[in-house]
């Protein structure tokens, strides 16, 4: 297993394929890991009734409303991940991947809903064009996104909605980069009010997400309490993919990111 340059967390590489989809076996989830798993959608084509298999009857309900194919396909790769390794994380039988619950809490963040009292699950899922991506820990709130780094003509409207001091690091960025450096803060933010269950409830000016000591690392910084006690981890997840996954601390920063094949 290779291991990444980066100082602080430990980052190791890796994606959740069709051979995933087939497996059943345990894993194992340490309480200062947190393991992020990624699947390319088109590489599922041929699948739709493995990954249907896999879906609660709303699930199925749901896919079947999207129009294009492309948003039934990609709802379903996603839905089947997060299943799956909820699955083989708690021990599930597989027979019982489609009735796994997974519920909202009161601000709609997905839980699953378990009568394990000790290392619950906590997870989040992004999805962006032909990726899916799923963040796993426990007992500490985590939050992911990915964004496909294209062409949007009005991110500098979007990123007026940034903490000024953002908007003043992409200002200074060359002209060249500065969409992609746009994507970058973007997807950390996102990740950071997804782990916190707040979404866009919390108004993306309110805080600002600084470098780190360590490389790759954000702090969170603003007005809100216990703030210091998250970091924003920037990845990236695929050529032309931003990434980024939120945690808390706790006791241990250790993170793994499985292996691509």
């Amino acid at each position: 297993m290779r291991t990444g340059g980066v100082t602080g967390p430990k980052v190791k590489t890796a994606e959740w394929g069709v051979a995933e989809l087939m497996e059943t076996t345990a894993l194992h989830l340490a309480e200062d890991d947190i393991h992020v798993w990624l699947a390319y959608v088109p590489a599922f084509q041929e699948k739709r009734g493995e990954l249907q298999r896999r879906l609660s009857p709303e699930e199925s309900a749901r896919m079947e409303r999207f129009y294009f194919p492309e948003d039934r396909e990609r709802f379903a790769v996603a839905r089947a991940l997060l299943r799956s390794l909820c699955g083989r994380y708690e021990n599930i039988p597989a027979e019982w991947i489609a009735h796994i619950r997974i519920v909202a809490d009161r601000c709609g963040k997905p839980l699953l809903h378990s009568e394990r009292k000790a290392g619950k699950l906590a997870f989040n899922l992004s999805h962006s064009r032909h990726l899916v991506a799923a963040v796993f820990s426990r007992e500490r709130q985590v939050g992911i996104d990915v964004e496909c780094v294209r062409d949007v003509p009005e991110w500098p409207e979007l990123a007026q909605h940034f903490h000024p001091d953002e908007q003043d690091r992409l200002r200074a960025v060359p002209t060249a980069e500065q969409q992609r450096a746009f994507f970058d803060c973007w997807t950390r933010k996102e990740a950071f009010v997804k782990a916190t269950g707040e979404g866009l409830s919390r108004p993306l000016h309110s805080f600002c997400l600084t470098a780190d000591e360590k490389e790759g690392l954000f702090r969170v910084q603003g007005d809100g309490p216990g703030w210091d006690e998250w970091r924003i981890l920037a990845f990236a997840p695929a050529p032309g993919y931003a990434g980024a996954i939120a945690f808390e601390q706790g006791k241990q920063s250790g993170i793994s990111l499985f292996p691509r094949r």
